[in-house]
C-alpha cells in the first residue's frame, strides 16, 4: 500500500511501491485521503464537496498514471479516502504486506508540532513500514523502514 500526498516526496513514495509490488508479484494499493475545506473567511465560502472530490480523484490517477505504464503487470487499486492521511494510512495498513510513504523531512520538533504522517505510520501502521525522504545533500533518497 502507498500513500499518495500532493507533494514531490509521494513520488518516489509511489515509485518505491511500485517496485516493490512487481518484485512481490502482488498488487498495489493507492491511498489518497482528502478533506474538503472548511470556511477560509468570515463570509463562510467553502469547498464544493463533489467538486474537491473530483479534483482529488485526478490528482490521484494523475500521481500514478506514469507508474502504471512502467508497471503494467502490477494491478493497482486507486482509493480515495475522505479523512485525515495519517487515520486513513493506518485503517488501510491492516491488510497490507509493506506501507510506503513519502517524508517531507521537516524535522523533529516542525513534524512534532505540525503532526507528522510518517511518524503516525512508524508507531500505530499494522505493516511494515517504508518512508522515503528526501535527502537535501544529495540527489539521491533516504530511507527508513520500521514496523
Amino acid at each position: 500500500m502507498v500513500g499518495v500526498g500532493d507533494s514531490t516526496q509521494s513520488i518516489d513514495a509511489i515509485g518505491y511501491a511500485f517496485q516493490a509490488a512487481a518484485q512481490r508479484g502482488v498488487g498495489l494499493t493507492a491511498v489518497h485521503a482528502w478533506a474538503p475545506r472548511g470556511p477560509a473567511d468570515l463570509e463562510g465560502d467553502v469547498d464544493d464537496a463533489a467538486a474537491a472530490e473530483y479534483r482529488e480523484r485526478r490528482l490521484l490517477q494523475g500521481a500514478l498514471a506514469g507508474w502504471i505504464g512502467q508497471f503494467p503487470d502490477v494491478t493497482v487499486e486507486p482509493k480515495l479516502v475522505r479523512a485525515r492521511p495519517a487515520h486513513a494510512l493506518i485503517t488501510e495498513s491492516a491488510g497490507a504486506a509493506l506501507t510506503v510513504v513519502g517524508s517531507r523531512g521537516r524535522g523533529v520538533v516542525r513534524g512534532a508540532l505540525l503532526g507528522s504522517v510518517s511518524q503516525m505510520l512508524l508507531r500505530h501502521a499494522h505493516s511494515p513500514v517504508a518512508v522515503l525522504r528526501a535527502d537535501l545533500a544529495s540527489t539521491g533518497s533516504r530511507m527508513s523502514a520500521g514496523t
